[in-house]
């Protein structure tokens, strides 16, 4: 058998000596988080209108709500860091799972540029054309012309693959290592 042994009591007892030479962490916590908000907000595809970006990549920009959310907190005098979005559809797009309708039968789907950012509600003249195939159908409207004009798909669920997005790149600990004996050299000077 191969394997590694660690005394962590030696690593341990060494990183407390080079805290308390250190002292106060929040300066380089801070910058990291504003690092790390800077990172994801670069990270995420733009695509061109509603498509979505490639599964296991970032997601694409459409609205920009996820990535308008992204924040950082210092917190216990500097030594912990929370970093992250708060939006509510931010864990399904890391992760993947599925989505399902809470309150109606279906979810709606917008899949006309006229659509985009509002809901079935949004428009008073939709009808229900029912599918022939897979699916529930999907909801229509009339234009002008008489031609009939497809504003929302209707789905009973739809599954999201991951798309990993809030992740430390190497670059990242790099940065933060940097950083870190930066202010180390700084405050045992």
């Amino acid at each position: 058998m191969i394997g590694l042994r660690v005394d962590m009591r030696e690593l341990d007892r060494r990183l407390k000596d080079m805290a308390s030479r250190v002292g106060d962490w929040t300066p380089v916590v801070r910058d990291f988080g504003a690092h790390m908000v800077r990172a994801w907000s670069l990270a995420f595809a733009r695509t061109p209108g509603h498509t979505s970006g490639p599964a296991g990549k970032p997601p694409a920009v459409q609205g920009g709500d996820l990535m308008g959310s992204l924040t950082y907190e210092v917190r216990r005098g500097g030594d912990v860091l929370e970093a992250g979005s708060s939006a509510r559809h931010a864990a399904i797009q890391h992760f993947g799972g599925t989505i399902r309708p809470r309150k109606a039968k279906a979810l709606a789907i917008p899949i006309s540029s006229k659509s985009y950012g509002k809901r079935p509600r949004d428009f008073g003249d939709l009808v229900f054309i029912p599918s022939k195939g897979r699916g529930i159908g999907v909801l229509a409207r009339e234009s002008s012309g008489g031609a009939v004009e497809a504003l929302f798909a209707l789905a009973r669920s739809v599954k999201l693959p991951p798309r990993p997005w809030l992740l430390i790149s190497d670059a990242d600990a790099r940065y933060l290592g940097d950083r870190m004996a930066e202010h180390a050299g700084e405050s045992t000077a």
